[in-house]
């Protein structure tokens, strides 16, 4: 085959000097030989060059035809096809939602040039659906769901092929393994096996089996599991320990509070997060009976349920809690709990808020040692000033280029957040003995918090921060100022070792060098411009030649959903992947599956959250698009309101990726009004 294609693209270079010769360069017919030169190039792998000959066909066709002309949507369609194939799909997506559009200026619904493009939007939101689960972005996984159910939504005339049988059988497969994975994770504490060995070596002793030693005996047999490192087997303990003092009633608050204090603990450090908010949960009930002789216990549990819920990924939980704890907390430990408070926030896409504590934070700080952080405050400012003016934010964009907007805000505040929190870990200098031994807690509690905030492992990486702070400012039309993040990216990432991570180096790369490119053309230095678009295509014939599989369907989406092998996965893990299949599978015009899936993923919100939690909102509003899709306008438009009528009791943050989705959907449900 690829001699074949070699043959091809000699006669096409042949044929194209002669044409050029007879006709001239901007001949129509010389540009549909560019354009096939282009196809023959990218079959060969040759990207740079393939690339080059469409850019030049379409160019030149686009100034004689006109954008609309069928042969330049056509050539698109082919540049879209050469970055989705090269894993570049933010690109490829640009092409062919711009192709969409073009088209249905002018041509109806069901024309097979709409409904080629219909396909090729929604193959690329599958492929990065299935990028977004390979990094864990949930949120971004949904969002891109969500917009494959928008294209089916406004394409009625879409047909998909699929075997659907199959399809539901994936389905099941699913939610058989989280049915597994998320069985109680619990050994059954009935067993007693460390209780009936405490007792056995209390009597070997000759000591008593009452609560008090039998209790203390089961704490050593923890402390030695836990010396030997058996942390699974040291809760296995506790939670017989639990279990005996339950069946005998004991009142001793201290001893069942402590007791259920270490099983939270222990659950967080065996990955158990909603076991140990249930633990933690349950002794600060006891401790808010008798605030006053467990004022620190209390204290301390609070604190602690704002890790548990920050590791569950149930942020508006743990902020609930921090916020409780700067109403007691030390003035050393207030600046940590800010700190903590704006990355959380940041992870929520409250971008005001955010900034607020990080602000409030530093102005502690300064208050309590009289050294004023002038750089950073400045900083801050610096970045109030181009996130929230209104003046400067992007407004004719895309759904998904706002949403990038989002991510890029929400990655430099999160990073900027983790680096605050982190210098603050060793600062000892000027402390007095008093504040060094509260401060060493504070670092305790700290260095946990550093730990779930980085639990990706990606959180801390100063590369991308460069990269997310070029593209808000060339979103802002402020090129000049991103032109030196993009340079200073582009100098700073270096290509990893590792041949996994190799595609993404390149694939970052090209964007950038792209973006940069465009920034220096904006600032009219034409000559950068080309060499930035130069390195661009380099690494775009690297992302070529180091493709991952570009073969993303629905079912291969399914099937990376699945539980993996050995993890533990909590229940609102499952439901989140329930709620992400029932959009999934609208592609496939499964709407009354989906539709079934979504109405028990709503019982679940609700049962988790409440009903007037954003989240429950959300399942209401993706259930009035799939009864929309099954035909029933108006009961889709009245389960519609229902979801905004809970939003409005609990408001989505502003800058969130679905907020402008959102928006979209009312404005076409009031178009269909009318």
């Amino acid at each position: 085959a690829a001699g074949s294609y070699e043959e091809a693209k000699t006669r096409f270079i042949s044929g194209l000097r002669k044409m050029v010769r007879i006709l001239g360069p901007d001949h129509e017919e010389v540009s549909l030989i560019q354009e096939m030169l282009g196809d023959a190039c990218a079959r060969l792998g040759e990207v740079k060059e393939a690339h080059g000959q469409y850019q030049l066909a379409r160019q030149n066709l686009q100034e004689k035809l006109g954008r609309h002309d069928r042969n330049v949507t056509r050539i698109m369609v082919s540049l879209g096809g050469l970055y989705f194939d090269s894993g570049n799909y933010s690109r490829a997506l640009k092409y062919h939602a711009s192709i969409l559009e073009l088209r249905r200026e002018n041509l109806d619904d069901d024309h097979p040039d709409v409904l080629e493009s219909v396909e090729k939007n929604m193959e690329v939101h599958e492929a990065m659906v299935a990028r977004a689960l390979s990094m864990n972005d949930h949120e971004m996984a949904l969002f891109h769901a969500r917009e494959i159910i928008w294209l089916a939504l406004a394409s009625e005339t879409y047909e998909p092929e699929v075997d659907k049988d199959a399809v539901l059988d994936l389905v099941q497969d699913v939610q058989n393994s989280y049915s597994e994975a998320c069985v109680e994770s619990k050994e059954d504490a009935k067993s007693r096996t460390y209780y009936n060995q405490a007792k056995k070596m209390l009597k070997q002793a000759g000591g008593s089996t009452n609560v008090d030693e039998l209790s203390a005996m089961m704490d050593n047999v923890a402390g030695i599991l836990l010396k030997e490192k058996k942390t699974d087997s040291a809760l296995k303990c506790y939670e017989e320990k639990l279990d005996f003092l339950e069946r005998h009633q004991v009142d001793d608050n201290t001893l069942m509070c402590n007791t259920l204090r270490k099983l939270g603990s222990l659950s967080n450090k065996c990955g158990r997060y909603e076991d140990a908010i249930a633990y933690q949960q349950k002794a600060m009930n006891i401790y808010e009976l008798d605030r006053d002789n467990f004022k620190s216990e209390y204290e301390r549990t609070i604190r602690s349920l704002g890790s548990s819920n920050l590791a569950s990924g149930n942020y508006a939980a743990s902020l609930k809690h921090f916020k409780a704890c700067l109403t007691f907390c030390a003035v050393q430990e207030k600046s940590f709990i800010l700190l903590t408070m704006g990355a959380l926030y940041s992870k929520m896409y409250q971008i005001a808020e955010a900034l607020n504590c990080y602000r409030k934070a530093l102005q502690i700080e300064s208050s309590a040692s009289g050294n004023e952080d002038k750089e950073t405050l400045a900083s801050i400012s610096h970045l109030q000033d181009i996130f929230l003016s209104t003046k400067k934010r992007p407004k004719d964009s895309s759904c998904y280029e706002k949403a990038l907007d989002s991510q890029d805000m929400k990655q430099i505040l999160v990073n900027l957040g983790y680096v605050q929190l982190k210098n603050r870990m060793h600062k000892k200098d000027g402390e007095s003995q008093i504040e060094r031994h509260t401060m060493k807690s504070v670092r305790h509690f700290a260095r946990e918090i550093l730990g779930y905030l980085n639990a990706d492992g990606e959180t801390l990486d100063i590369t991308c921060v460069l990269r997310s702070m070029g593209n808000v400012l060339s979103r802002r039309r402020r090129y000049k100022e991103a032109i030196e993040y993009y340079e200073k990216f582009v100098s700073a990432k270096k290509r990893p070792k590792n041949d996994i991570h190799v595609q993404h180096y390149h694939q970052e790369m090209f964007e950038s060098l792209t973006d940069l490119g465009t920034a220096y053309l904006k600032t009219k230095e034409k000559e950068k411009a080309f060499a930035s678009f130069q390195r661009a295509l380099d690494e775009l014939e690297s992302c070529t030649a180091d493709k991952e599989n570009t073969n993303f369907s629905v079912e291969d989406n399914l099937k990376a959903l699945v539980a993996k092998k050995d993890e533990k996965y909590d229940s609102g893990h499952a439901t989140n992947v329930d709620q992400l299949m029932a959009l999934l599978i609208c592609k496939l015009k499964l709407y009354d599956n989906s539709a079934t899936m979504l109405d028990e993923v709503r019982k679940k919100k609700i049962a988790a959250g409440g009903s007037s939690s954003p989240d429950t909102a959300k399942v209401f509003i993706d259930l009035s698009q799939i009864i929309m899709l099954q035909g029933d306008i108006k009961s889709g438009r009245k389960t519609f309101d229902n979801g905004m009528r809970r939003l409005q009791q609990e408001k989505l943050p502003f800058f969130h990726p679905y907020m402008s989705q959102l928006r979209r959907l009312y404005s076409f449900l009031n178009s269909r009004k009318q």
